[in-house]
This record gives structure tokens, sequence and C-alpha cells, in this order.
């Protein structure tokens, strides 16, 4: 495979519709001083309207995918990649904007799945942007609007200027709930720095290694209830000293696959037995991938698991993982 930093680098604009994706892209693409962009538009329905409203830059090439990205586009979609992929040098980047009613799971997944795609091309991160004014109403309804949250990397929570401070902490309490470990950024107009939004790492091993842990450096998680199960949430899970690599692997490989539909993101640093490296571990879906990431050292060895999606019972997770220690 080649170095991480010279595959072309993919970011996902995810987000509900009306929350300012377009917006956000045009601000990005204005910012990028004349670097080499390819923008994948990905429409609802069989008239591209946003289209329209996308900067036409010397940047790079723009192409529209009609259809959600979830159904009749998956095909053109691939497509699409491919020839970005096999462009070589042409682009620097690759820029994904996903419909307000779609979420961006099956774009992580094309590349994460793609031997040729994983080969060429790497999934930088999701970046999800929240309307604060509306997201509130959609969240628990048809459309998506809880899995784009839960699939982000970085939440962009714009229109902050239209809410109060105390309904902004609501909004602020609600995406905790769903992803606690992803970072957030406030916005107007949704002018963020592109430094900001590209280069975030979000698949990336060593950011992974760093970053994950019990709870996010902006509050704790919230432990899972019965009666919400069904609900996205966080379930993060801490468990000193070593595991046992092969029955961690057993367990995992049943517990990924048994969540496979409603486990959108995974992620953690495992400590294995006589193993001196940390173990990073990641997943989307029903797919996940183990690799070597620093060693310990003097540091206390210990697992730090986290897990996104529905149905996901703390309980049981916790005594999976406790089952497999060494």
């Amino acid at each position: 495979m080649k170095p991480s930093n010279t595959r072309l680098p993919v970011t996902v604009l995810s987000g509900f519709l009306g929350s300012g994706k377009t917006t956000l892209l045009n601000n990005l693409l204005a910012s990028m001083n004349r670097k080499r962009v390819a923008v994948i538009e990905n429409e609802l329905g069989e008239i591209p309207i946003d289209h329209h409203l996308v900067l036409r830059t010397d940047l790079g090439s723009m192409e529209t995918v009609q259809g959600r990205t979830c159904c009749t586009a998956r095909e053109e979609f691939l497509r699409l990649l491919h020839l970005l992929a096999m462009a070589g040098k042409r682009y620097d980047r690759v820029l994904v904007e996903t419909t307000g009613v779609a979420h961006p799971g099956m774009v992580a997944h094309a590349i994460l799945r793609d031997p040729f795609l994983k080969e060429q091309m790497r999934l930088d991160g999701v970046v999800t942007v929240v309307d604060a004014k509306h997201i509130l109403e959609h969240l628990g309804q048809d459309g998506h609007a809880d899995e784009q949250i839960a699939y982000a990397d970085l939440l962009v929570i714009n229109k902050v200027d239209l809410v109060s401070e105390v309904d902004l902490r609501h909004v602020v309490d609600a995406m905790a709930s769903i992803n606690t470990d992803c970072e957030r950024v406030f916005a107007q107009d949704a002018k963020v720095p592109a430094e900001t939004i590209l280069d975030i790492g979000g698949f990336d091993w060593k950011r992974v290694e760093q970053g994950v842990g019990g709870c996010s450096k902006n509050g704790n998680a919230k432990p899972s209830s019965p009666a919400h199960e069904h609900e996205i949430q966080t379930v993060s899970v801490t468990i000193p000293g070593d595991l046992d690599g092969d029955r961690l692997r057993g367990w995992l490989e049943k517990f990924v696959e048994k969540h496979a539909a409603d486990l959108f993101r995974s992620k953690g640093i495992i400590s294995i037995r006589d193993v001196p490296e940390r173990m990073v571990f990641q997943g989307v879906h029903g797919m996940f991938r183990i690799t070597l990431g620093q060693t310990w050292g003097g540091d206390e060895r210990h697992t730090q698991a986290v897990f996104i999606g529905r149905n996901l019972r703390r309980g049981k997770i916790t005594s999976g993982l406790e089952s497999c220690r060494a």
C-alpha cells in the first residue's frame, strides 16, 4: 500500500437538509488557493439542485451523482472514485458532499472495502454540519440526522447566531449523547477555516491511538438506558490490564458481525498479553481492522474501546471484553 501521505485524501461533508453543507463547501473552495480539488456532489432525486449553487472555479473537476448515496447512485459513485483514483497526481484532494437525507457510511465503507481505492485513497474524515436552530427537531426522525452525527469525526455546529446560549447547550448535549468523542466547532454562515476541516485524520491509526478514551474532553459519556437502546449512543469501555489476543479477536468478530447494521463506528486501543505495542482497531459497520501502534513502554497497560450505534448494551459489551482478559 502507498504511504498515507501519498494517497489521495477524501473528505466527506455531511449534514441534514438546510444545515449549510453547500455553504461550507463554497467557503472551502474559495479559501483553497488554487489547489486541485475534485468535488463529488450527491443529489436527492432525478433533478440536481444544489450543484447550481456550488462555485465554479479552476480548482478542479465537478461531477454530479444523481440519487442517494445509499441507493441508486452507489455504482456511479464508485465509478467516479475509481476515475479519480486513476487520475494519479491530477488532483490534490476529493471532497464529497452527500445529500441532506443520506448518511455518509456508504462513502467510508466503499473506500475501506475496495482494494484499489484503499490503495490509492485515504479517508481523511467525515465532517457533519449541524443546524443549531433546527437539529433537535430532526433527531429521532426519518432522514438519518442521527446517523450523520454518529459517523462524524468533526461536527460543525452552524447558525449559532440564531439560538440562545441555553438552546446551544441543549444542542451540544444532544450531540454528545450520540457521538461522545467527536470534536466540535461552532460557526456562523458555515465559516470555518480550511485547516480545521481538512487533514483531520479521522481514520488515521495514530490519531485513533492518541484520541480514544472513556469520555470526551467535551463531556462525560452517559450510560445507556434500556429504555433508549434504539437510540444512537456512544458506549465507552475501559478494561485495565492485558487481554488475550485470540479470545478478543473471536469476540470482536462475532460482536461486529451481529451488530453490523447498527454499529456505525468503532475504535479503540487494546493491550494484548506478550505484545509490547498498543493494538489499534477501527471499524465501520461490519468491517474492522487491527494494526500495531506505539509501544506501551512504562505506561499502564489497558484497553479502551468506543462503539457508536443503536441497540448497544453497555453491560454486554463490558462483560464481553472482560471475558477476554488474559
